[in-house]
């Protein structure tokens, strides 16, 4: 219908998931559920520059867009970190 896949953010009011404290296992859940919440916003910022743009497309803002991933990414918390006994939700996040 070309119409993007996402919500705008002034249409959510629904708090984000509240940040964490110290990392365990009963935080596990709400780390990732914050991860998850960051990067859904990220994703949401770039459908819009394709499909929605304000402005003209051009190199520097698809490497601002990169830089933002790349940013997420190396701030992910140790939990969320990928090896051999990761949960499939902390593979599907990555």
């Amino acid at each position: 219908m070309g119409r993007i896949a996402q919500l705008p953010r002034a249409a959510i009011s629904t708090e984000k998931p509240a940040k964490y404290g110290s990392a365990s296992a009963a935080n596990l859940d709400l780390i990732f559920l914050q991860q998850f919440s960051i990067l859904s916003e990220l994703i949401n910022d770039n459908n819009y520059v394709f499909y929605a743009p304000k402005e003209r497309f051009n190199s520097r803002r698809l490497l601002n867009i990169y830089a933002k991933y790349l940013d997420w990414y190396k701030h992910l918390p140790s939990e969320l970190s990928l090896d051999e006994t990761s949960l499939p939700h902390i593979i599907m996040l990555q």
